[in-house]
């Protein structure tokens, strides 16, 4: 029988759970003002102490893994197993012909997931997704 920590099996505190506060109560906790926001100095030094309000970027998956992701889709895998089976009967052309088939298809795959990455990462630096702020001095 497994033990669990005590921690774990009591639910958060209002303290951890910052969804669960009143505005008013974050606004104090975080020493900033609700009506005027942070000056431009404290800002610049939260940024310096805190460092940019970011996700850590993700390492892009290798080419390999992104070719063979390109195998899981069930067209993929009908062509894949139609090949095999004309190689089992003897049938080289026909085999051939699908597995050229199945790699196109593969290829044509990854430059499409290529272009939309490419369109995501354009959106990101362009500050597509982020918010305005106003600051007031």
């Amino acid at each position: 029988m497994a033990t669990t920590d005590s921690e774990s099996a009591q639910p958060a505190s209002a303290e951890q759970r910052w969804y669960a506060l009143e505005p008013a109560a974050v606004a104090s906790r975080l020493d900033v003002n609700v009506d005027s926001g942070l000056s431009a100095a404290e800002a610049t030094a939260r940024l310096k102490r805190d460092g940019l309000n970011a996700l850590p970027e993700e390492k892009p998956p290798s080419r390999l893994r992104r070719l063979l992701g390109q195998y899981t889709s069930y067209m993929q895998i009908i062509l894949v197993g139609a090949s095999v089976v004309s190689l089992v009967i003897k049938q080289w052309s026909t085999a051939i012909v699908l597995f050229v088939l199945s790699l196109v298809n593969a290829i044509t795959g990854l430059r499409q997931e290529g272009k939309a990455e490419s369109a995501k990462c354009a959106q990101v630096d362009d500050g597509g997704d982020r918010q305005g702020t106003a600051r007031r001095s």
